[in-house]
């Protein structure tokens, strides 16, 4: 999962859960940004796999760490024109 029970060891940002990770992109496609994500994920509980808090520089790593390139993240965009 991606709540507190994620767990400790690896480097923050690092290693995530593979929960952790589809929770930091299910926040990013819904246009929250780095800061509010981490703020997020801090209230719910969750923790770095080293058992810290999560900072925006966290969520940004996470979202563009190359053994993740094969989930791309995109921001869904507003193509509605009236």
């Amino acid at each position: 999962g991606w709540g507190p029970e994620a767990g400790e060891g690896g480097r923050a940002g690092r290693d995530e859960p593979p929960g952790t990770v589809a929770r930091i992109r299910e926040l990013y496609r819904q246009g929250k940004s780095h800061w509010t994500i981490a703020k997020q994920l801090n209230e719910e509980g969750c923790r770095t796999r080293r058992g810290g808090k999560f900072y925006h520089q966290t969520v940004r790593q996470i979202l563009e760490d190359r053994r993740y390139r094969d989930l791309a993240v995109d921001r869904k965009v507003n193509t509605h024109t009236p």
